[in-house]
């Protein structure tokens, strides 16, 4: 890839260094996804008719260029882009409507890593999710005891951390069982 170099005023730099550090490896390819919109609208290929779909695409876009392994969340939104609530959750809504498998593919597998660091304690294991994925392990728990897989449900609790549930061996099984059956017809269907 050819390299560009560009003279930037010393009060930009400064405010881009407040919010990414230059040893942090995500800056190119934050000022490449910037520079890539910018070329978008000056050739036409992308002109949203809003600030909320221009703001919503960037999310995307920073999400799936830069922070690939990450959910965009509320929370992380509003910690990252130091966003107020009702914005950051206007834009998640957005992303579910607009994005929304590439928005469910992130939910299940922070669900599935929060499955593998759980935190086992005689017969049960501790897990925190973000609110944004309670729905997701509240609907399958309840299929699972609709099709005699579980018992019973467990309810989370909301904590400031997340979402905690306390999964026995079971729930946790069949919960991580049916989020890679998920997942795997999820990516095979791309």
């Amino acid at each position: 890839m050819p390299d560009l170099l560009l003279d930037v005023p010393q009060n930009l730099l400064d405010r881009l260094e407040r919010a990414i550090p230059k040893n942090d490896e995500t800056a190119s390819a934050l000022a490449i996804a910037a520079l890539e919109e910018w070329v978008d609208w000056l050739t036409g290929d992308s002109r949203p008719m809003s600030i909320s779909e221009l703001e919503t695409e960037r999310v995307y876009r920073l999400y799936d260029e830069v922070l690939k392994g990450e959910l965009p969340s509320v929370d992380s939104l509003g910690r990252l882009l130091d966003l107020p609530m009702g914005r950051a959750r206007y834009i998640v809504q957005s992303l579910a409507y607009r994005r929304g498998r590439f928005l469910l593919e992130r939910q299940v597998r922070e669900i599935l890593r929060a499955l593998e660091q759980g935190k086992w304690s005689n017969e049960t294991c501790t897990i925190v999710v973000d609110r944004g994925c309670q729905a997701i392990i509240d609907r399958i728990q309840s299929d699972l005891e609709a099709n005699s897989k579980i018992k019973s449900t467990v309810t989370g609790v909301a904590t400031l951390d997340g979402i905690r549930y306390k999964l026995g061996k079971n729930h946790h099984s069949e919960l991580g069982s049916e989020l890679k059956r998920q997942l795997d017809g999820m990516t095979q269907s791309k």
